[in-house]
This record gives C-alpha cells, structure tokens and sequence, in this order.
C-alpha cells in the first residue's frame, strides 16, 4: 500500500502544480479515500496538524518575501494547503520508513523538500523572491528540522488500520 500512497501524493503533487484550484476535484476524494481506508484515530488528525504547521510555514515565507504567488493573498494558496495534507497522508504510509531514523530524518528534510519547491518553481507555480541559491538554503534549513517535527505528530505505525 506504500505505493499506492505514493503514487497519491505525487498525483496530487502534480495536478495541485498544473492546475491550481482544480487539483481539489481529484484530491479531495483521494484525501477522503485515504482517511477512510485508514481509519486510525489520529490519521485525519495528523492531515489537520500537517496542513495546519503548513499554511503557517509557507505563508510567513510568503510574507517575508521568499515565495510570490500568481494569487498572492494573506495565506498561501489553496492548492499548496492541498499539497500540505497530501503530504500529510505520507508520514505514517510511504514516508513511515524514515520515523526512526533522525540523521536519515534530518537529512533528507533538508534534500528533498527544497527540491520540491524547486520544480513547482521550474513549472511556473511559484515564484522565488530570492536568489535560487538562497532560498533553497532557507528551505533546507527550515525543513531539516521541520520534517523531523512532522513525525513526531505522526505517532501511527505504518499500515495502521482499524476494522
């Protein structure tokens, strides 16, 4: 089921980057599918907290001037809320691998995420308002630790399902 998981995160990954508001059609009910099939306590809890922390992470770099967005307001657009809990929906699934792992935690907290935000910038979803060097290096070090933070309310073994 991790890859099924996967291959969620990165459909809605995709559509929320190309299509903006629209991706909701289809991540919504992937979002819903996936609380439903996983119905532990604390699974839609942890999309919440995720979004939550997301929105007040990606909207003070919007503020300071990190990110522009095409539909700058006072909280990151909606589709990148939808990335959030899409992301959210990974760390007790696919991501579940690196849980007990802080180095390869941190590590790949401070790889991937930045890389992430590299290719919604490369696809035109967002602007840096820095040079790509720097902000990259912002999001690297606001990730590391952050990733590792995210699995710390993520608290569900991996394919935790209650019948």
């Amino acid at each position: 089921m991790w890859l099924v998981n996967n291959l969620g995160f990165n459909a809605i990954w995709f559509s929320a980057i190309f299509l903006g508001n629209t991706a909701l059609a289809l991540g919504v009910p992937l979002l819903i599918a996936h609380c439903w099939y996983y119905r532990a306590r604390n699974e839609l809890s942890t999309l919440l907290q995720v979004v939550v922390i997301g929105i007040l992470v990606d909207s003070t770099l919007m503020h300071f001037g990190v990110f522009k967005f095409a539909e700058q307001s006072v909280l990151i657009p909606v589709w990148l809320m939808l990335i959030w809990a899409a992301f959210g929906a990974t760390l007790n699934h696919s991501l579940a691998f690196l849980k007990d792992k802080k180095t390869l935690t941190l590590l790949v907290g401070f790889c991937l995420p930045p890389l992430s935000y590299l290719a919604g910038e490369k696809f035109g979803a967002v602007s840096f308002g820095y040079s790509t060097p720097y902000t990259l290096a912002i999001l690297a070090v606001i990730w590391s630790p952050l990733l590792y933070g995210l699995f710390r309310i993520s608290y569900v073994k991996p394919q935790t399902r209650l019948a």
